[in-house]
């Protein structure tokens, strides 16, 4: 009979609850740094721009679904993976992985602290996060007890959590409070519709006289002719998040990125009629009307919202860890944002749902993300395949005029397009007879700006006249002859307007006041909430302000391109060969070909097929200097002139968009020119 063993006897159920602690420390050792490389940096980009929720769809549920997958997802990931490697190759393999998962993990950790002290360069960054991560392994390596040091940072994942959940402006979504529905009495309960569009400066729709250009905008002509519109109207954001609720507040905004949700903004245009109108509502990137009184607000199914969600979210982290990726490039983060691919459907909904008033009167409000970027739709609202944001504006400012002129372009198409559902809103109240006794209110939350070495949207001295002033018609009920007014009207003025028509006493006080009988006395300079991208520091608190006269001089001075030209390429007639558009290339003594390699490189067919994308984009690139002015021909017609630009070291490009009536069914012919000479003798080179 042997010795008997002097170490105790381990039992079963001991040996997997020592092995259950083992792979519960080993998670909790991946998850404390896993988390601060990951759901934190995610977390604060995402608390700045808590809209991308709502364009998501996402509920309370999936957003919290969200914030538990982005905390526990990678750190299971990680502590899967070194299983599965102990599994295969046993206990060193499993040390090994698990020591090399937390040394990358703080090779990333030295890269986004880098990153936020120094701008991006790879060949600096890259070898940080290598030193760091091999550092890291070898100290873990020959002092293995260190290793137990992570989990000190189990606190993290939860504080993140907590903090993204209730604290950030992420909280107001998971609150959901909806505010309290006001006891008022409502003296003159006309039906109202509201209709708020996205992105559009006064100065696109005007003539350079002052009045609504009619050939390019009928829809907005023949408003302007039956309502009361407030030329001098200004917005004060030049974001969506913060302008929305300054418009059904009447009051000045408190922060640029606010959770635009009832909970935050309970004094509001919904709550405030709530009790007596009934609600058709639709919002695109807001929640200012309480899911208690909008139930029918569209939301986007938990799953199809969480993947929407975290392949977001994977390119932010991808953004953020990447040596040579700039934050500032994140998707939803840069000034184009956001975007809604079914924004012309959602228009035609809207439409669609208006009807008369049954026992009680309605409130029909719209806000929609159209002539809004991207620039992908024609004026009858095919699509076509290009950039986004435009050729020209990748960082945020226009390269130089010409560049600035070819987004106009495509904007112009766009917002012809949104002119197209106004006037199909216009002809549906008409047809349901509803038009005369209705309070008719169209505006915008904000502008955008074509001008060369200024931002597109943020506020510049050189283009604050297009990113503040912005559409306000307001149609009376009972008002049959248009009217023009230059008094200065505000955004936030628009609440009070519509509570004095109504005859309803809002128990809330706002910043704007009523512009039905305007105060002589009040005195109020467009003003700007501060922005990241603004190139105007604030004046006034956290304000920039403007010169009123001035901005509204220059809009009213404005126009359109092309005005006069009644042909249908007026808006691609820009710069200083213009005229050539239009021209046969045959009418043209040609010059010798200029062979530089040319190669169309835009993913898109020069076919045009029913159901398909338009080839009204066309881009090329060679090897080689820019070739200046270029003309490019469609089937024959020179269809726009641009110009060409280096594109990195070695490469040139040019881009433009062409007439959609020189385009034919089936296959159409694209061709490029050099043009050299003079607008009055111009020679066109082929180019190849």
């Amino acid at each position: 009979m042997g010795a008997r063993d002097p170490r105790p006897a381990v039992s079963t159920v001991d040996a997997v609850a020592s092995g259950r602690r083992s792979e519960l420390g080993a998670f909790v050792e991946l998850a404390g740094p896993i988390s601060l490389v990951v759901a934190q940096p995610v977390f604060s980009v995402f608390e700045d721009a808590p809209e991308v929720f709502l364009l998501a769809g996402a509920g309370r549920a999936t957003i919290i679904v969200f914030a538990l997958a982005l905390t526990l997802g990678p750190p299971l990931v990680a502590w899967l993976t070194e299983w599965l490697v102990g599994r295969a190759g046993g206990p060193s393999y499993r040390t090994l992985a698990h020591i090399g998962l937390l040394a990358a993990t703080a090779g990333v950790a030295a890269v986004e602290v880098a990153k936020e002290a120094t701008s991006p360069n790879t060949a600096r960054l890259l070898p940080l996060g290598l030193a760091v991560s091999g550092g890291v392994a070898v100290a873990l390596w020959h002092h293995p007890r260190r290793v137990s040091l992570a989990r000190y940072l189990a606190f993290a994942p939860v504080l993140f959590l907590v903090v993204f959940l209730f604290v950030s402006p992420v909280s107001g979504l998971i609150r959901g409070d909806p505010g309290e529905v006001a006891d008022v009495e409502v003296g003159n309960p006309v039906p109202i519709v509201m209709l708020v569009v996205d992105e559009l400066p006064t100065v696109s729709l005007l003539d350079g006289e002052g009045r609504v250009d009619a050939s390019l905008f009928p829809g907005f002509a023949e408003l302007a002719e039956r309502s009361t519109w407030f030329r001098n109207h200004t917005t004060v954001s030049p974001i969506t998040p913060s302008a929305l609720p300054a418009l059904v507040t009447g009051n000045y905004p408190e922060s640029i990125r606010p959770a635009a949700v009832s909970a935050e903004f309970p004094h509001n245009l919904f709550n405030l009629l709530g009790a007596t109108y009934d609600l058709n509502v639709t919002e695109t990137v807001t929640r200012l009307c309480a899911a208690e009184l909008c139930p029918d607000i569209e939301q986007a199914s938990v799953a199809g919202a969480l993947r929407s969600l975290l392949g977001t979210a994977n390119d932010v982290f991808g953004s953020i860890a990447s040596p040579g990726a700039a934050r500032e490039s994140l998707s939803f983060s840069v000034e184009a944002a956001p975007t809604d691919s079914e924004a012309p459907a959602r228009f035609d909904r809207f439409v669609d749902s208006l009807g008369p008033s049954g026992q009680a009167p309605r409130l029909d409000y719209a806000h929609l993300l159209l002539p809004h970027q991207p620039f992908d739709l024609t004026p009858d609202g095919r699509r076509y395949d290009a950039p986004d944001p435009p050729r020209g504006a990748e960082f945020g400012d226009w390269f130089d005029q010409p560049s600035a002129d070819g987004g106009r372009q495509r904007h112009l198409w766009q917002l012809q397009l949104t002119d197209n559902k106004l006037g199909a809103l216009l002809d549906r109240l008409d047809e349901l007879g509803t038009f005369d006794e209705s309070l008719l209110v169209v505006t915008a939350d904000h502008g955008i700006a074509f001008t060369a070495d200024a931002p597109t949207r943020g506020v510049a001295e050189a283009n604050y006249h297009e990113v503040l002033w912005t559409p306000l018609f307001i149609k009376l009920p009972g008002q049959t002859d248009g009217a023009v007014r230059d008094d200065v009207v505000e955004i936030i003025d628009v609440l009070p307007t519509v509570a004095d028509i109504v005859d309803v006493e809002s128990p809330w006080e706002t910043d704007g006041a009523s512009v039905v009988d305007p105060d002589p006395a009040r005195v109020s300079a467009p003003r700007a909430l501060d922005w990241d991208f603004n190139a105007l520091e604030p004046t006034d608190g956290r304000f920039v302000v403007v010169d009123g006269e001035e901005g509204y001089d220059r809009v009213l001075g404005s126009a359109t391109i092309g005005v006069g030209d009644a042909s249908p390429y007026r808006l691609h007639r820009v710069g200083a060969f213009a005229d050539l558009v239009g021209e046969p290339v045959a009418g043209f003594e040609p010059g010798s070909p200029i062979t530089v390699g040319l190669e169309y490189d835009h993913p898109q067919s020069t076919r045009l097929e029913e159901g398909g994308l338009v080839p009204a984009y066309v881009s090329a690139h060679w090897e080689g200097p820019p070739q200046g002015t270029v003309a490019v021909a469609v089937n024959g017609i020179i269809g726009a002139v641009t110009e060409s630009y280096p594109a990195g070291f070695t490469h040139s490009d040019f881009w433009a968009v062409v007439p959609l009536s020189l385009l034919r069914e089936g296959e159409n012919q694209i061709e490029a020119y050099g043009v050299e000479g003079t607008p009055s003798r111009p020679v066109l080179r082929a180019l190849h």
